[in-house]
């Protein structure tokens, strides 16, 4: 099986031509995450991250244009790794990684 070379890339310009399983996790994630990271879908979605903080939760928002936001989104990603709450694998770190990258690519059109 070929190795991605690409990561994400590939997934922007149109799909992964490698075979690997892998990829295919990714490109599922990522077919999600475009969607849910959306500010509509997160507000109309029970289940999204932003409906299931309680009453009276702190929360905060990065927004996609903030040049800062896939940095934090990165650092957020090594902490909870870091602190053993999630694995490198895990796909809320595969889908917050990816929406890190979603947001320099976008920005850059």
């Amino acid at each position: 099986m070929n190795e991605c070379k690409l990561v994400y890339g590939c997934l922007i310009e149109g799909g992964c031509e490698t075979g690997n399983q892998k990829c295919d996790q990714v490109m599922e994630l990522y077919q999600r995450s475009t969607k849910r990271m959306r500010k509509s879908e997160e507000l109309s979605n029970q289940n999204s991250c932003f409906n299931r903080a309680k009453d009276n939760e702190l929360i905060f928002v990065l927004l996609g244009r903030d040049i800062a936001a896939p940095a934090a989104i990165r650092a957020w990603c090594r902490q909870r790794i870091r602190s053993k709450k999630n694995k490198a694998d895990d796909a809320q770190i595969q889908e917050a990684r990816m929406c890190a990258d979603l947001m320099e690519q976008e920005r850059e059109k």
